[in-house]
């Protein structure tokens, strides 16, 4: 129920509210399985950049080429994504 929440949160759209999650390490309650989930099924391009940075960050995420063009594939709106 509580990681439910979070990504419900996440979702948002709010990007004060997805900052916050993350900065203060709310995905650390998630396995990297689930926040590959997270990504693969995320279409919001500035919160998967954030998940993405986290990840990085946090030294959970391996090169994975099969995860990255998985996260592409699905999210064909990269173009409306802004700098």
């Amino acid at each position: 129920m509580f990681k439910e929440e979070i990504v419900i949160r996440l979702a948002t759209g709010h990007h004060n509210v997805q900052d916050y999650l993350i900065q203060n390490r709310y995905l650390d309650y998630f396995t990297v399985e689930e926040l590959e989930t997270l990504l693969i099924s995320e279409e919001d391009p500035n919160l998967l950049v954030l998940i993405i940075s986290y990840l990085i960050e946090n030294n959970k995420l391996e090169p994975r080429v099969s995860l990255s063009k998985k996260v592409v594939k699905q999210n064909e709106n990269w173009k409306d994504f802004k700098y």
